[in-house]
C-alpha cells in the first residue's frame, strides 16, 4: 500500500493590493472531511461498545492517520476548483477566482483560510459556499494569521 503524507503550508505571503478587506475562516474538523483511497481498519476505540476482537472499517479520514492531511487537502482543493478557483502553480496554498471587479484570493494553511477581495460581497459568497460544504468558524477581519500580525499601510497590506 502506497500512502502519501502531505503538508499544506504557505511558502511566502505577498502584499494585498490597495486596502482590500481580508477575512479569516477556520474549517471545523477539517481532517474528518477527507475521503480515503484505501481500505483502513482499526480496533474499536475505547469506550465504544463492541464485541471483543471487533474491528471497524473507516469511511472517512480520521485525525492521526498519516494520510489525513493529504486527503483533506485534496477534498478542499476539489471544492475550491468546483467553485471556479484556480490553484497557483507556484504556491499550492494560493487560489484565485476572477470576478467582475478583479479577483478573489484565498491563502490556505491546512484548515485556516484567508479570503481577500476588492468587495466584502465576494468574501461573503466564498464563506457561504464553504459553509454549505463544511462547517466553518467565521473569524472576521484578520489582524493576525498564524501568529503573524497583518500590517496595513497606504501601500497595501503585508506581513512585516
Amino acid at each position: 500500500m502506497d500512502s502519501f503524507t502531505f503538508s499544506s503550508i504557505l511558502s511566502h505571503f505577498n502584499m494585498v493590493p490597495e486596502q482590500w478587506p481580508i477575512h479569516q475562516i477556520n474549517i471545523n474538523n477539517a481532517f474528518l472531511h477527507g475521503h480515503l483511497d484505501d481500505e483502513i481498519f482499526m480496533t474499536a476505540p475505547e469506550g465504544y461498545d463492541a464485541p471483543p476482537g471487533h474491528i471497524c472499517k473507516l469511511k472517512h479520514s480520521l485525525y492521526g492517520l498519516k494520510q489525513a492531511s493529504r486527503q483533506w487537502n485534496l477534498e478542499f482543493t476539489r471544492s475550491l476548483l468546483d467553485f471556479g478557483f484556480l490553484q497557483s502553480g507556484h504556491d499550492h496554498c494560493l487560489f484565485v477566482k476572477t470576478v467582475n471587479s478583479g479577483y478573489v484570493g484565498l491563502l490556505v494553511w491546512v484548515d485556516d483560510v484567508l479570503i481577500m477581495a476588492p468587495l466584502e460581497v465576494f468574501i461573503a459568497e466564498v464563506k457561504t459556499y464553504l459553509d454549505g460544504l463544511f462547517t466553518i468558524k467565521n473569524l472576521g477581519t484578520t489582524r493576525y494569521f498564524l501568529g503573524l500580525q497583518i500590517a496595513r499601510s497606504a501601500l497595501g497590506t503585508s506581513v512585516p
